[in-house]
Parts: structure tokens; C-alpha cells; sequence
């Protein structure tokens, strides 16, 4: 009884904000993270990431490995080891911890880049459903405690068809 007294009250509000009476505006509910989830084009992106933290770690592999051997070469050397031969390898310990910074953060941009864009391909999915279906209102699905059963204010589906087709499709 309380959520549906909190359910009102919170369409009541969102009525009052938009200036009209909400009970005449339709409503629709979409879950963001479902279409996100189910999206084709995140599994590319997630893939293409993956990908590139890949290619990054098989880089950053191998100047380790040229890192250690001077070092080897340097321990090897023992007291024969001059201070350039010291000093030129503390250079490519800072030169390999720089590299390594940038390349996780170019990665992590991308990854934040990506991420943007997915998020404003959805939300443009959803705008562009709810003006086919003359949908005034969408509410994230899960912020709804209850819906009587039999009503059709679901757009996930038609979301994801939307942003899954070539075309823009006219959603009935």
C-alpha cells in the first residue's frame, strides 16, 4: 500500500513538474542497463578493448624483458659495473614507468570515450522509441515497484530493436 501511496505521488510530482496532468500523459518504461547489456555494439567496443589492452600488454611485456636483461647484464657485471651503466638503467626503469602510465591512461580515455558514446547511443534509442510510440514519459524499469498486469509500457525490446537495425524502424 505505501508504494503505491510513494508510486502516486512520485507521478504526481513529475505531472505537476511537466505542467499537466500526469494521469493523461503516456508513460513508458525502459531498463538502460539491460540495453546496454544486450546492445550489440558494447560487445564490439568491449572486444576492440580488449584487444587494445592486448597489444598494450605484449609492448609493455616486451620492454620488461629488454628492462631485465639490462639489468642481468648490469648484476652480472658486479663492481665492474660503471655509473653510467647504473644510471642509464634507473633511466629506463623511469623511461618503462612512464610508458606504462600513459598507456593505461590512454586506455582508460578510451575506454571512457567509448563508454560516452554507447551511453548517448542508448539514450538517443529511447528518445527516438518514445517519439514513435508518442511516449511522453520513460521511467528507468528499475525504479518501478509495480505495474498492473496487462499493460504494455515496456519499450527495452523496441529500444534494442531500434539501435540493433540498419535502418531507423517504424515501431508499431
Amino acid at each position: 500500500m505505501k508504494k503505491n501511496i510513494k508510486l502516486m505521488i512520485l507521478s504526481s510530482a513529475v505531472g505537476i513538474l511537466l505542467g499537466g496532468n500526469v494521469f493523461a500523459a503516456n508513460m513508458g518504461i525502459v531498463d538502460p542497463q539491460s540495453v546496454f547489456e544486450r546492445y550489440p555494439e558494447t560487445k564490439k567496443t568491449q572486444q576492440s578493448l580488449e584487444n587494445k589492452k592486448i597489444e598494450m600488454q605484449k609492448v609493455l611485456d616486451e620492454e620488461r624483458d629488454i628492462l631485465l636483461k639490462k639489468e642481468e647484464e648490469i648484476v652480472k657485471k658486479g663492481d665492474k659495473a660503471t655509473e653510467k651503466d647504473k644510471n642509464d638503467l634507473e633511466i629506463a626503469k623511469d623511461t618503462f614507468a612512464q610508458k606504462y602510465q600513459y598507456l593505461q591512461q590512454r586506455l582508460d580515455q578510451d575506454q571512457y570515450t567509448i563508454l560516452e558514446k554507447l551511453k548517448t547511443d542508448i539514450k538517443t534509442g529511447i528518445e527516438e522509441v518514445a517519439k514513435q510510440k508518442n511516449i511522453d514519459i520513460i521511467i528507468d524499469a528499475q525504479a518501478v515497484y509495480y505495474i498492473k498486469s496487462g499493460l504494455k509500457l515496456d519499450i527495452t525490446e523496441d529500444v534494442l530493436k531500434f539501435l540493433s537495425s540498419a535502418e531507423q524502424i517504424s515501431l508499431d
